[in-house]
């Protein structure tokens, strides 16, 4: 049976590029990192523009983006929209209109559609507009039958994330990015890829992960879970001990570990 031919184009701003990640990686380098290639042949390509509104990004994906598709492939289309919008002054009307004629033109030309809403800031007056735009964008990719992954509340007041952001001239980091890149592994990627879920856990060994109802110290369990969709998943075995609580991960999961983080 010949093997799938995914030709993926990923468009967006700084955050799609890995601005302020050590590693080089962002969010979009860990999500590929992650998605297995031995049931398709998978060819990834990053067009991601700093300071680009949504005006700027309809205008140009599309011929960007098709000199990177191929006939007869399965060609995706991965949309990262920035919040640049609001510094431009754009209403989540404006925005929301150019993101749809980005997903009917894919539409139209047999290509899905995925997006990744922008994540929040620090800036609680911004976090508002954000809120607006996220919902906006939501609605339509949704209405369209493709799929949106929300970033914006799962991290709002997610502790890791803030710190990041914070410690980091207001970007995430290596720990924001994996954040990010967790949302989106969890929230419709291999589905929508129509690939089997990779089954290596996000977390390295020597993790516990604990539900929110579970006491924080003096833990002791057999199996390492991870809450996906709302299923507890039994991923590895391992045993922890006084376990100390760590973090709060973004889907009604608390983490804990026996000792400090390690960054994938």
């Amino acid at each position: 049976m010949e093997q799938r031919n995914i030709r993926l184009v990923a468009v967006g701003d700084d955050l799609l590029a890995g601005v302020g990640d050590p590693r080089t990686l962002g969010w979009f380098g860990r999500v590929m990192a992650r998605t297995p290639h031995n049931n398709a042949s998978i060819t990834a390509y990053n067009l991601a523009a700093p300071n680009e509104g949504s005006d700027l990004l309809n205008e140009r994906w599309f011929e960007e983006a098709r000199r990177r598709f191929a006939p007869g492939a399965d060609n995706r289309l991965v949309i990262a929209p920035s919040t640049f919008d609001i510094d431009l002054g754009l209403t989540s009307a404006r925005s929301r209109l150019n993101l749809a004629n980005m997903v009917d033109m894919a539409s139209q030309n047999n290509i899905r559609v995925l997006v990744v809403g922008p994540p929040p800031t620090l800036d609680a007056e911004r976090n508002r507009r954000i809120a607006d735009l996220s919902a906006a964008y939501a609605d339509v990719v949704t209405r369209r039958n493709q799929v949106y992954v929300d970033t914006f509340n799962p991290l709002l007041h997610h502790e890791q994330w803030r710190n990041d952001l914070a410690t980091n001239n207001g970007l995430p980091g290596q720990s924001g990015y994996g954040l990010i890149a967790w949302l989106v592994l969890h929230r419709g990627w291999y589905s929508w890829l129509s690939i089997p879920e990779q089954p290596r856990p996000f977390l390295r060994r020597g993790f516990c992960v604990f539900f929110r109802s579970l006491a924080a110290d003096k833990m002791h369990s057999r199996h390492f879970y991870e809450k996906i969709n709302g299923v507890a998943l039994v991923l590895s075995p391992v045993s922890c001990t006084r376990s100390v609580y760590l973090n709060r991960a973004v889907s009604g999961v608390c983490l804990f570990s026996s000792g400090a983080p390690t960054q994938e």
